[in-house]
């Protein structure tokens, strides 16, 4: 019997994204991404896996990053566009703010990784119309930024209660990682529909029912209280 297909992503938020998101200085932070890459690239090929990884275009600038980003699309993963300064009021931008940024880090991931993005996914996991029409203004097939995931309000909470115990105090949407809008949003494949015609969106994997996050960070939180629960 022959599996489901499913699709796999990876954000690669480098450490500076991380030290902002709770309100560190970003400036003194080094890339991990040396570090984590080849240890993706031999995971994925130990196990004959494929994904798509949305690059953050600043990153994709950086010289050191580049034979990384070029062995990344050599090993045939997808590069994806995850906007290009990780900016999370992107969808609150200008229009023409949001289409330079996309069109920005677009340039900067082909030029790194040697093959252009087809899609993009949007920081925080939020999206605006003109900004979904940014993407479709790029040409790209898709947009992959919503989470329609029942568990939001807890991830920021936690995420103000850890900038609080660093001695940080953030900014943070109330609806960062999915709205109660967005809660309700289909969890499988579907088509937004534009002036310009259709997109179509790939929602972050969210178990049915309880909707509950099929993502790589929640499930480390929960293991670090129930590895059982958390496999």
């Amino acid at each position: 019997m022959s599996l489901p297909p499913a699709t796999l992503s990876i954000d690669l938020d480098d450490l500076w994204s991380y030290r902002r998101s709770f309100g560190l200085p970003e400036a003194d932070a080094p890339s991990l991404l040396p570090l984590a890459l080849p240890r993706m690239l031999e995971w994925m090929h130990t196990r004959g896996l494929h994904c798509t990884a949305f690059i953050v275009g600043c990153d994709a600038e950086c010289v050191e990053h580049a034979p990384w980003l070029r062995a990344l699309a050599a090993a045939g993963h997808e590069p994806g566009n995850h906007s290009f300064s990780h900016a999370t009021d992107i969808e609150r931008w200008e229009p023409e703010r949001q289409q330079a940024d996309l069109a920005r880090a677009h340039a900067a991931i082909t030029a790194a990784c040697g093959v252009a993005p087809r899609g993009f996914r949007g920081p925080s996991f939020r999206a605006s119309a003109s900004l979904l029409h940014a993407v479709q203004a790029m040409g790209y097939g898709y947009d992959a930024s919503t989470f329609p995931n029942a568990l939001a309000a807890l991830a920021r909470r936690w995420q103000r209660r850890q900038a609080q115990a660093l001695g940080s105090a953030i900014e943070l949407a109330d609806d960062a990682y999915g709205s109660r809008a967005t809660q309700r949003l289909p969890l499988t494949a579907y088509r937004w529909a534009l002036d310009a015609g259709p997109l179509l969106e790939l929602p972050v994997t969210t178990l049915p029912l309880l909707r509950w996050p099929m993502h790589g960070t929640y499930l480390q939180h929960l293991a670090d209280r129930s590895p059982p629960l958390a496999r």
